[in-house]
């Protein structure tokens, strides 16, 4: 017996439906279901991370770097506050010697996040408008980035959605997506519709 799917449930087809009906029916699920496969191609294809490693990003000086940032990332991931601010200022100090100035926004970008999420607003306020202040002196999009994401999350997390909104845009705005990967721009693009 063959089944056709027009509604919710599967509806068996009797004799007295033509080719013409079961097409008919076809058609209007094919064009419910395509716009959404689109929609999710999409949306994965832009989370791959297209960023590819400057030359400056590779060896074992950078890989060694880039190791102690997993380290912090991992503090903050586990909620281990003491250990992040501990080991951030020695990954961002290493990063800053050897010009790798996307773990060393990074790193600092994730101790305003840890300090915000902490309740601590001010701190995180002071240290993301300092991060602002450094990546203006340095000429680094990224930097402003990452400085306007943690202001727009504070804002956030104080209830202040248009302050938020306009930090988030900010950040979208000057983002670089060689530097940051487009993994990076679609989530302060989420962060954005979540606080419009």
């Amino acid at each position: 017996m063959l089944f056709h799917r027009e509604f919710r449930n599967f509806v068996p087809v009797n004799k007295e439906w033509t080719m013409k009906t079961i097409f008919k029916a076809n058609l209007k699920v094919t064009f419910r279901i395509v716009p959404l496969l689109l929609i999710l191609t999409v949306l994965v294809s832009c989370n791959s991370e297209h960023r590819l490693r400057s030359p400056e990003e590779r060896g074992p000086l950078y890989d060694h770097i880039f190791e102690r940032f997993l380290v912090i990332q991992n503090y903050y991931n586990t909620d281990q506050h003491d250990s992040l601010e501990l080991v951030a200022p020695e990954v961002m100090e290493l990063s800053k010697k050897h010009h790798y100035w996307r773990l060393y926004y990074m790193a600092w970008h994730l101790m305003g996040e840890d300090m915000a999420f902490l309740g601590e607003y001010e701190r995180a306020m002071t240290l993301a408008q300092d991060m602002r202040q450094d990546a203006k002196k340095r000429n680094c999009d990224f930097g402003l980035s990452q400085s306007y994401a943690v202001m727009g999350l504070i804002y956030s997390l104080q209830h202040n959605y248009s302050e938020s909104a306009r930090c988030l845009k900010e950040a979208i705005r000057v983002f670089d997506t060689n530097i940051g990967g487009y993994f990076a721009l679609n989530d302060l693009y989420f962060r954005y519709v979540e606080n419009m």
